[in-house]
């Protein structure tokens, strides 16, 4: 952080959580309140209040036509993600994606089952090319959609893995992405998302299928933060935006109020479900 005025070299030092705390804001419809992000439950606050505040925009949040700044660098997720099938189209031919067509012929040419078959008003899940022809439905899109044997919804912020979680029926395990064995393949992806589709702030699902290989499944700006995500985007988003770190003991009061006692809660409930990706959240400080 460069020093340029008495107020910056105040703040630069200053040991008052307000000074850091509030200081980046969430547009959301889903939430009331937060012990240290600014909540805007009001498209009117957003422009009246919070200029020259960087905002997450949360899905679902309308910003209306306004422009949400004069200057858009305070807007992170101001673009929504494109569906599946257009994230394909854009990215033809990469390895992380599964096949798409609009041709029922192509569905021999290499695609894994099952596929789901769309039409505008309808989309179903075939195991076997039979049931798909014997159905004599006229779809006009199939997308291969193979089975998973795990997935994980990478956190991603400016082409950067930040967080990811693994589900295992439908109950999230933080990832200790130190050992993770799909990193590789997660900054890959995290960097063509950021590239192809411009999301400042998004979840990208992607699945380990039954032969190994991983494929994204989804990506959506509903973000849907736990408090381990909370912590690092807030960070994120507040170094990214104003040029400066937070200090280090701003950074532990977060940890210490309001990830620790998650991480208690999290360490019983992980010894009921094996993972081998978990982060020990024993040894997590």
């Amino acid at each position: 952080m460069k020093i340029k005025s008495f107020n910056d070299f105040e703040k630069r030092y200053s040991n008052d959580y307000n000074t850091f705390s509030k200081k980046v804001a969430i547009a959301s419809i889903k939430k009331e309140d937060h012990p240290f992000f600014s909540v805007i439950k009001d498209r009117s606050d957003l422009y009246e209040k919070y200029q020259g505040y960087p905002v997450i925009i949360d899905e679902g949040f309308s910003t209306g036509s306004q422009l949400v700044f004069e200057n858009s660098a305070g807007v992170y997720n101001s673009n929504s993600a494109p569906d599946l099938i257009e994230i394909s189209r854009k990215m033809s031919d990469n390895p992380y994606l599964p096949k798409v067509s609009t041709s029922i012929k192509d569905i021999r040419k290499g695609f894994r089952f099952p596929v789901i078959a769309k039409s505008e008003k309808r989309s179903d899940s075939y195991k076997t090319i039979g049931k798909l022809r014997s159905s004599e439905i006229n779809y006009d899109t199939f997308v291969e959609n193979p089975d998973p044997r795990t997935r994980f919804k990478i956190l991603v912020f400016k082409g950067e893995p930040v967080s990811i979680v693994e589900w295992i029926n439908k109950f999230p395990i933080d990832v200790d992405m130190n050992s993770f064995e799909y990193l590789k393949e997660s900054i890959e992806i995290s960097k063509l998302i950021w590239e192809h589709l411009d999301l400042d702030l998004c979840n990208v699902e992607i699945i380990e299928s039954i032969k190994g290989d991983i494929i994204i499944r989804s990506v959506s700006t509903d973000l849907n933060l736990n408090p381990i995500q909370e912590k690092v985007v807030y960070e994120k988003v507040y170094e990214d935006h104003y040029g400066a770190k937070l200090p280090n003991w701003f950074k532990l009061k977060i940890f210490n109020d309001h990830v620790l006692p998650y991480y208690k809660r999290r360490e019983n409930d992980v010894k009921l479900i094996k993972s081998r990706h978990s982060m020990d959240y024993s040894k997590v400080n």
